[in-house]
């Protein structure tokens, strides 16, 4: 059973068959009616009906198929059918049979052929019409996507300017929910909106679009400034206005650093040239006509060496070139020429502008006019020299007159010790002896001061020699204190020596040292009161230098008084301890001097009553140990 039940054809197949079925049932009926008519009976005509079941048949090429049928039975008709009729009468009865089958035939075929296109073309319409629908929504949710995530904020109106539709951007610009926009109208975030919409909505019809700049108020209360470019839309009963608003406040604030910036160019009180890559000049600033002579519209499109004197050597701009292609400021003093033919100096710098791909554009040169600068350098320079000059003739000046000096000088000081003491005989009384004993002191003052004269310029004029050796500190201020410790007590001062055998050892000239150490102890004994203590000490810094320190409880100075004694022959005022015409007025500028021959430096510190500390500090390479 369940075998015979899968022979059973489907619903869908029968109905399929059906077509056929029907065909070879009229077939079997004509033809057997046509085999018991005689052959004078138009049998052939019922055919025709066979052929017209070719309109249910499924393909339009089986009605050819039934035409042959129709015409096979047609001519076994004839040939079988019983004899009767007239001759020719039965052959034209089955002739126009015959045509009558075809020509239905050839009829339902190009019906058929006609409604098969017809479907056809429905179906290739309804693809279409869905393809097209299909691209009209693509469409649409990309214009609906763009106008949503669009850079700009995007409003669609009515003519009364009541808010439609908003896009994403128009809430973060005015800080409302589309929700909360679709409530308000465009004149509740614009400012100063002018009346006469209607006029503007006419307007907007004939014209089609327009552009204002206005002010926009966000939630919050805050304004920015926009730009709104708005277009007129009309779709049968709808009538819209689209508008396209642009957040322009930082635009505004560009362009007014670029007004700024333009103003500072326009009125820089320095030459700007700006060039492109090939070094062609495509602007100039006023200041640059002012100072050349030329004007904008004869500079543009030269190059700047138009202003080259020829005297600056070739070798500078070849670097100049070098500098900037490689992407680095140049910087350089050079004389240029103006257009009458004058010259004039200028400090120059040229920068490279580059694009966002770091590639060299343009150049900017500033140029400033240093010619006052360059000639009171010039005035500088030979005063200078001058200056050397007068010096050089001051220190052979005072090399000759040294001689000249300390000979007689030498017989005043040695007569004068001769007398006072009485080696040729005793003095008459004692106001020969003191004028001799005042004789002795000031010629050896005299001789004081020309040795400290000739030191200072030796010093100034760089011919200072000094004769290095290895100096133990130690043994150096083991020498030094017996030279100051008979005026220590004759003015009652402690002089102490807190240099011991484990000092550092340096090098130097040890006269010229021990000259040092003298000049400063004996300034801290000269100023100190009875009771009071000069010490001598040395340490070693962290950078590695040695200094040598001198301490005492004396008078002290303030910083102008330190200031009058480092000047030559500048002597500050020390109150009860000064006696007049007391030292030289170069005592602490020549310890200066020869501390600096040294590579050394001098370092002061003193207050009033407080006393005074004195380092002379010599560098790391003169430390031996």
């Amino acid at each position: 059973m369940r075998v015979w039940a899968n022979l059973i054809p489907s619903d869908q197949v029968r109905a399929r068959m059906l077509p056929y079925l029907a065909a070879l049932a009229v077939s079997i009926a004509i033809i057997a009616f046509d085999f018991f008519l005689p052959l004078g009976v138009a049998a052939g005509v019922p055919y025709v009906g066979l052929v017209l079941i070719g309109i249910w048949l499924p393909s339009r090429h089986h009605v050819f198929i039934l035409a042959v049928i129709g015409s096979v039975l047609t001519i076994a008709g004839y040939l079988m059918s019983p004899s009767g009729g007239i001759y020719w009468v039965v052959l034209t009865n089955r002739g126009l049979a015959l045509s009558v089958i075809w020509v239905t035939a050839i009829l339902i075929y190009l019906r058929k052929g006609a409604e098969e296109e017809l479907v056809t073309a429905h179906q290739e319409l309804e693809k279409l019409v869905n393809l097209r629908s299909v691209q009209l929504q693509e469409s649409e949710n990309r214009f609906h996507h763009f106008i949503q995530h669009a850079p700009d904020a995007v409003y669609v109106l009515d003519v009364e300017g009541n808010i439609l539709s908003a896009n994403n951007q128009a809430c973060v610009e005015t800080g409302y929910t589309q929700n909360e926009l679709l409530k308000l109208s465009i004149r509740d975030i614009t400012l100063n909106l002018s009346a006469g919409r209607e006029k503007h909505i006419d307007r907007l019809r004939k014209e089609g679009h327009s552009t204002n700049y206005r002010t926009h108020r966000r939630k919050d209360g805050s304004t920015f400034e926009v730009e709104v470019r708005a277009s007129y839309s009309e779709f049968g009963d709808q009538k819209n206005v689209i508008t396209l608003v642009r957040n322009i406040s930082e635009r505004n604030r560009a362009n007014e650093t670029i007004r700024k910036l333009s103003s500072a160019v326009e009125q820089n009180p320095s030459m700007v040239i700006i060039t492109d890559k090939d070094g062609t000049i495509e602007y100039v600033n006023p200041k640059f006509s002012e100072l050349s002579g030329y004007d904008s519209q004869e500079a543009i499109g030269k190059k700047p060496s138009l202003l080259q004197s020829g005297v600056t050597p070739r070798e500078t701009y070849t670097e100049m070139w070098a500098t900037i292609l490689a992407g680095r400021e140049w910087r350089s003093e050079v004389l240029d020429k103006r257009k009458d033919g004058a010259t004039f100096w200028v400090s120059a710098s040229i920068n490279a502008i580059k694009n966002e791909a770091g590639e060299i554009t343009h150049f900017v040169s500033m140029e400033e006019d240093i010619s006052e600068r360059k000639r009171a350098e010039f005035e500088m320079q030979e005063a200078k020299e001058h200056a050397e000059i007068a010096n050089r003739v001051k220190t052979d000046f005072l090399a000759n007159m040294s001689h000249e000096l300390r000979t007689p000088l030498n017989a005043i000081i040695g007569y004068s010790e001769t007398l006072n003491h009485e080696i040729f005989g005793a003095l008459a009384n004692e106001k020969q002896k003191e004028y001799v004993e005042t004789i002795y002191a000031s010629g050896n003052h005299l001789l004081e001061l020309i040795n400290d004269i000739l030191d200072v310029s030796a010093i100034e004029a760089g011919k200072l020699e000094l004769h290095d050796t290895t100096i133990q500190l130690d043994k150096l201020s083991n020498a030094v204190m017996p030279l100051v410790q008979k005026r220590a007590e004759y003015d009652g001062v402690e002089l102490i020596n807190e240099i011991d055998h484990d000092a550092p050892v340096i090098r130097g000239d040890e006269l010229r040292i021990k000259q040092i150490l003298v000049n400063l102890l004996s300034n801290a004994v000269k100023f100190t009161r009875l009771g009071g203590t000069v010490s001598l000490a040395v340490d070693r810094t962290d950078d590695g230098c040695v200094d040598i320190i001198i301490r005492d409880t004396g008078i002290g100075m303030d910083a102008t008084d330190i200031a009058k004694a480092m000047e030559k022959f500048g002597q500050a005022e020390r109150g009860d301890l000064m006696q007049s015409g007391e030292g030289t007025g170069l005592g602490l500028p020549l310890t200066k001097g020869l501390i600096e021959a040294h590579g050394g430096k001098l370092h002061i510190q003193s207050k009033p009553d407080k006393g005074t500390i004195v380092s002379v500090s010599f560098p790391q390479q003169r430390v031996l140990n």
